[in-house]
């Protein structure tokens, strides 16, 4: 076969391949580390100066309105404080008595409400609610409240404290303002639930503040109510985007039911061309219920990475453009020597052992040309050998040959002993089967001639004994006419293996033999596909067959009323497949082991000799070249696969 041409700048091109993915390779993977790092880096500095900028808004949004409701309650107290004023001094000018006076003042500032749940009241000198809103507080003595020791008489007061009015399942936190009028010993106290404040806060106030707080270039902060209302934002303040479809109703919903957290989306602001990424962090401004939102242009912080990306790509150009360069004058320094190798290997390939190579350098090139060098030298003497060699083989395939003759002589000799070996068992078997019919039937036969010319002298009852008679001899030849049909498919006396119908043999052989043979209660059903003939030694097979359902029935059935033995044939690839298989006691684990050795007597007892399954074991492995094995179990009854090859 001759020798496929090598191309070597095939080889060129390879190397130059291979250095240039290698580094490729390693840059990518460096740079794939480095951006993930930066990206990583960049996002979490986003999120934590976007956090800071969250917590600062809420600081200053939560001191503003701390601030302005303080103010506000302030407010309301001091207006109350005015009307009571108005209300002593019409008591101290005569025109009211000092009870009426005080009536008048409770009546005019009883409706002072601040906020939702807000109310206005007294509590007098004697320590307990002069006035209140709630009837059953009045007369009610505070000194065992928390706030009882903060109330001053010589200075205004604000603080909280926990509260609960009448229908109310728990305390909530409440505020107070509290002023001391010393003409009446009166504290003055304007108060309300916390969780009421978001209506008294007015966003106007310091709507301009948050706005002007910017997050690079396109970053801003947004107020969102408990309804959805964007209550601060630069384009969309005032509208309810609860139920807006889009990315904006999305985030205003996901922030209303989270709280507080981070949400991606994609977003377009008036006047802009096409969506763009960007980034939401929010919190809830506790006590109000306010979200406060601060969102920025993805893409804004993403920059440096965006130019980080476009220095290596054209690194990663010109190093590649480097790389290729390098790559080929080092793959020509390589390839040129080895092209010169390449030639003298070529004339020795044709015949010519006498070429040497050429030596200029003591690097992997040279010493692989002192290699070629060698082994041309060891081609040439191993040349010289091998015609000798053949010489010498000449001579010993000719004493082959004649010795291989011998051998076939002395096989076919064997042969045929073999063939008449057999046939003389064979026909030994046949007579042994057929003695007791053909004997049963000869004597039936002698002893109807006897009761015939009896007859007229028994009637009825030498007729009955004539037809018994009949009826066995009837089924003596039965018997004899269907072994002899066995005989047929068992006759191997010139073939030894024939090419067997399998249903036939097992009807006719098998299930023919042990369906008068088995017990009351015990079964055979045997299964093959329609047609399916195999190239076996029935004799043999039937041994096996035999040996199998009479352990069987020696030891699965002998403690149950009821068995089933199920032989099944089938075929994978080239092999045919004999499954043997009972629903009796099975065998232990410890004697599975062990089946196979001859002389091994499970039962420990003398009814068996323990070579049964032996002889199986050989007769499958020896004569008919397969394999068996054992899979059942104690508690599935045995279960034996045999694997039988096909035989030509």
């Amino acid at each position: 076969m001759p020798l496929k041409p090598v191309h070597f700048h095939h080889i060129r091109t390879k190397l130059v391949i291979r250095y240039w993915l290698a580094f490729l390779v390693v840059m990518i993977m460096t740079f794939g580390a480095a951006y993930t790092g930066l990206r990583n880096s960049v996002i979490k500095s986003v999120e934590t100066a976007l956090t800071l900028q969250v917590d600062l808004i809420k600081n200053s949004i939560a001191t503003a309105a701390e601030a302005s409701i303080k103010n506000y309650y302030r407010a309301m107290a001091h207006s109350a404080l005015t009307i009571i004023e108005s209300c002593y001094n019409r008591f101290k000018e005569g025109e009211l008595s000092e009870q009426e006076a005080q009536d008048l003042a409770w009546s005019m500032v009883q409706n002072i409400r601040p906020g939702p749940s807000g109310y206005l009241a007294i509590v007098n000198s004697q320590n307990v609610f002069a006035y209140h809103p709630y009837p059953e507080y009045i007369g009610m003595d505070i000194t065992g409240f928390d706030f009882f020791p903060l109330l001053k008489k010589d200075e205004e007061v604000y603080f909280s404290y926990k509260w609960r009015n009448p229908g109310d399942k728990a305390d909530r936190d409440k505020l107070s303002y509290n002023i001391y009028y010393t003409p009446w010993n009166w504290h003055i106290a304007t108060t309300g639930y916390r969780d009421d404040l978001a209506s008294l806060i007015n966003l106007k106030d310091f709507k301009d503040n948050i706005l002007s707080i910017k997050f690079g270039d396109t970053g801003y902060p947004i107020i969102i109510g408990n309804d959805g209302t964007l209550l601060v934002h630069p384009e969309y303040e005032g509208i309810n985007m609860i139920d807006r479809e889009g990315p904006m109703g999305d985030v205003v919903r996901q922030s209303l039911e989270e709280r507080n957290g981070r949400v991606d989306y994609l977003w377009q602001n008036p006047g802009e061309k096409k969506l763009h990424k960007k980034l939401s962090l929010f919190s809830e401004i506790e006590p109000y219920g306010f979200i406060l939102a601060v969102t920025a242009y993805r893409s804004e912080f993403m920059k440096p990475i965006r130019d980080m990306t476009r220095l290596f790509l054209l690194a990663l150009f010109f190093a590649l453009l480097t790389i290729g360069y390098l790559s080929l004058r080092v793959s020509r320094s390589i390839t040129l020597p080895v092209l010169e190798l390449k030639m003298k290997m070529d004339q020795a390939a044709e015949g010519d052992l006498s070429v040497r190579s050429d030596i200029y350098s003591s690097d992997e090139v040279g010493e692989i040309g002192r290699h070629f060098n060698n082994l041309i030298e060891i081609l040439e003497s191993k040349q010289r050998e091998l015609e000798e060699q053949l010489n010498l083989n000449s001579t010993i395939t000719e004493q082959l040959r004649r010795s291989l003759k011998e051998l076939q002589q002395t096989q076919q000799k064997l042969i045929e002993e073999e063939r008449f070996s057999n046939m003389g068992r064979l026909l030994a078997r046949m007579s042994h089967h057929l003695n007791t019919p053909l004997g049963t039937s000869i004597t039936t036969l002698s002893c109807l001639k006897e009761d015939i010319r009896k007859l007229p002298d028994y009637g009825d009852t030498v007729t009955e004994s004539l037809s018994g008679m009949i009826e066995l001899l009837e089924s003596s030849l039965n018997k004899a006419v269907e072994l002899l049909e066995s005989f047929k498919l068992l006759d191997i006396s010139r073939k030894g293996f024939i090419n067997m119908e399998v249903e036939d043999f097992l009807k006719i052989i098998y299930l023919n033999k042990w369906k008068s043979e088995l017990p009351e209660g015990v079964t055979i059903q045997s299964e093959c596909p329609d047609d399916f003939r195999i190239h076996t030694n029935p004799e043999l097979l039937q041994s096996i067959l035999d040996q199998l359902t009479s352990n069987s029935l020696l030891h699965s059935f002998k403690d149950r009323q009821e068995g089933l033995i199920r032989v099944t044939f089938y075929r994978e690839s080239d092999t045919t497949i004999l499954e043997y298989s009972d629903n009796g006691t099975g065998i232990p684990e410890e004697d599975s082991s062990r089946l196979f050795e001859p002389f091994y007597n499970r039962d420990r007892d003398f009814q068996s000799r323990g070579i049964g399954l032996n002889i199986v074991y050989n007769t499958v492995a020896g004569s008919l070249g397969g394999s068996i094995r054992y899979t059942g179990s104690v508690d599935k009854g045995v279960h034996y696969i045999i694997t039988l090859p096909e035989k030509s």
